[in-house]
């Protein structure tokens, strides 16, 4: 059974608690997006992308609710996982994942390697050797006989590169950091010839630059680091992908020092300190604040 886009669209409205009327108001009256939540009327692209726009969300985030009621369900716990990873809540991840093991829809492949992604990320620090089984695990889900040399003929998916960044990760994590680098500079060179949407160009792109300049400073090799972090960040800017720019900046702030160039690395390390709190990361930001202090000696006003 496909679950209609009306249904999709009130199910979404129901998870932010808003009102038919409040939602609707100067787009259409009340009683059409009844009309449309309940099947009986159809709902024009230009009304369900304001809709969702009010929503938090795009048009096509709703049509991916459009779906089985079984992956509906699994869609909306992806969602959930997908936000505890982000905010680091590792507690409430672990229990998100076992609720996910009980349920069938997960054990379809692909929602399969999204779980096993998941566990992985809770093991990171702790298990780093599980975590590595596990992302090995699920990277030859969608790339059966996955080899790390190999990696500029493969044709990657955004979750893909998002697994391989991770076992990059964990290399460098167990001090093989020169493996670490390898694996990422194949990476960024499979995006650059791969890729063609410019957003997800930057996205992927900014992601494994990152990573790759975090490598390139635990080796001391600033001066490539800082090649990488102004790559990255061009990258980012071009294509207002922007959620990785203040951590690359950080990172060119800390080449900068460590290359002799104080000024420069204080106009970047601030810049990224008022980036994260425009952003509302202000966790983050008073983290790069206190490194800031204990690296560099230097103080950042709030």
């Amino acid at each position: 059974m496909v679950i209609p886009i009306g249904k999709a669209l009130k199910a979404l409205r129901l998870k932010r608690g808003l009102i038919q009327a409040k939602l609707a108001r100067g787009i259409i009256d009340r009683s059409s997006l009844s009309k449309i939540e309940s099947g009986r009327h159809d709902v024009s692209r230009a009304t369900l992308e304001l809709l969702a726009d009010r929503l938090g969300h795009t048009a096509e985030y709703v049509l991916l609710y459009a779906i089985s009621n079984a992956e509906f369900d699994v869609f909306e716990l992806r969602d959930e996982m997908d936000n505890h990873t982000s905010n680091m809540d590792h507690a409430i991840l672990k229990k998100l994942i076992t609720k996910a093991e009980s349920m069938p829809g997960f054990k379809e492949p692909l929602h399969r390697q999204f779980l096993l992604c998941k566990k992985a990320y809770t093991l990171l620090d702790n298990d780093p050797y599980q975590a590595s089984l596990l992302l090995q695990e699920a990277i030859t889900i969608t790339i059966p006989g996955f080899n790390e040399r190999l990696i500029k003929t493969f044709l990657l998916a955004r979750n893909d590169i998002e697994i391989i960044n991770s076992m990059a990760t964990l290399h460098n994590k167990n001090n093989n950091t020169d493996r670490a680098i390898e694996l990422l500079r194949l990476l960024s060179d499979n995006i650059r010839s791969r890729t063609v949407d410019p957003y997800e160009k930057a996205r992927s792109l900014t992601l494994t630059l990152y990573n790759l300049s975090v490598c390139l400073g635990k080796q001391e090799r600033y001066k490539d680091g800082l090649v990488v972090c102004n790559e990255g960040i061009s990258e980012g800017q071009a294509a207002r992908c922007y959620g990785l720019l203040p951590k690359l900046l950080y990172n060119k702030g800390y080449c900068l020092f460590k290359l002799g160039h104080p000024t420069m690395a204080e106009e970047c390390i601030i810049d990224a300190y008022y980036t994260l709190r425009a952003y509302g990361l202000f966790n983050d930001a008073e983290n790069i604040k206190n490194n800031t202090f204990r690296n560099f000696n230097i103080s950042i006003n709030s």
